[in-house]
């Protein structure tokens, strides 16, 4: 005879079928998805299966109930992910998202901010408008007022007028609420013919007059003009500008990661949400605003504010310096948080 236990799973995986029916029946007919997109989904359902908790206590009489409503729900995700590649033609593919805007703006071109924007699209910011872009590489890319691109392809954009920001490793928020990591390379190009690249970095690049200027703030970046071409990057804190006219470096002064320069950037993006936010979460996201290299005293300490949560309201970076971020961190326990004359912000464990 099953025990209490078993029974109450039985009937638990009763009740998803029942809620799997339910939830087929309020579909509409749709043309059925390949057996690619099957088999990429079933995957998925199965790799986070086994990755579940309870998978190593249920009992074998439960076993195969959960099974068969595992396999019913990958029928439903099949269904459903068909929805979403059904929705566009053979080819067409969302390269970018807007994550935040303030102020006004257009895209002209293939696609919509609200369903994604496709290659070839041109976007536009107004006298107060700025923008904050997930490229498709999970590349952030900001925009400032009065600025204009035109997106190329996922990891190429150029810049007609204005003035744009590239983070390549930033922490972006990826709906409802949970943040990921950006992670990619893009290349700036202009009407000029320079082109920009990254390795890893924070950049800036801004065109006025028909003079290009690119600003590093972290990392190192490639800079082509015609047959010439040069690095620029920022090291200890201090970055480089460099100014091109008529495809020629004519101008290469420092710049510190903390200058005022960079101020515009925290108006193009969204405010941070610390509730819930983990300790390495923030602290990635502040120190990367203010321009700040982030150092972790060991990987114990790092995996510790892996797991430790943060409380509080959502953060605007405008407001943010280093005094706050040092006060959000210690509200933890077991932390503590420092500032090195080279820019480096240190986190580390509390000493009694």
């Amino acid at each position: 005879m099953a025990s209490q236990e078993t029974r109450g799973r039985i009937v638990e995986a009763t009740n998803v079928d029942r809620d799997i029916h339910d939830l087929l029946s309020g579909m509409r007919p749709t043309e059925a998805p390949s057996e690619d997109a099957r088999r990429r989904v079933r995957g998925a359902v199965y790799r986070a299966w086994q990755e579940l908790p309870e998978r190593k206590w249920m009992s074998r009489r439960a076993a195969p109930w959960a099974l068969a409503a595992s396999a019913a729900m990958a029928t439903v995700l099949v269904y459903v992910a068909a929805q979403h590649i059904l929705v566009r033609e053979p080819g067409q593919q969302a390269i970018a998202q807007i994550l935040h805007e303030s102020g006004g703006y257009t895209v002209r071109g293939n696609g919509t901010p609200g369903t994604g924007i496709e290659a070839g699209a041109a976007i536009s910011t107004s006298s107060s408008g700025r923008l904050m872009i997930r490229l498709g590489g999970n590349v952030a890319l900001r925009l400032d007022t009065d600025s204009q691109v035109t997106l190329a392809d996922r990891d190429e954009v150029m810049l007609r007028h204005g003035r744009l920001f590239v983070d390549s490793n930033a922490f972006l928020e990826s709906g409802a609420g949970s943040r990921s990591a950006a992670n990619g390379n893009v290349e700036i190009t202009t009407p000029e013919g320079v082109r920009v690249s990254n390795v890893g970095t924070q950049f800036g690049v801004s065109i006025e007059d028909r003079r290009t200027s690119i600003a590093v703030r972290e990392g190192t970046v490639r800079m082509s003009m015609g047959d010439a071409s040069t690095t620029a990057s920022a090291v200890h804190g201090i970055g480089e500008v460099v100014k091109i006219e008529d495809l020629a470096e004519v101008s290469r002064r420092p710049l510190a990661t903390t200058d005022a320069r960079w101020a515009w950037i925290h108006k193009a993006q969204p405010d941070f949400d610390l509730e819930s936010a983990s300790v390495l979460e923030f602290v990635h996201w502040a120190s990367r605003e203010l321009g700040l290299a982030l150092v972790f005293e060991s990987d114990a300490v790092r995996l510790h504010a892996l797991t430790v949560r943060l409380h509080g309201p959502r953060i605007a970076a405008v407001e943010l310096n280093r005094t706050d971020v040092m006060g959000i961190v210690e509200t933890a326990p077991s932390f503590r948080v420092s500032h090195a004359k080279d820019n480096r912000l240190i986190v580390g464990f509390r000493r009694e």
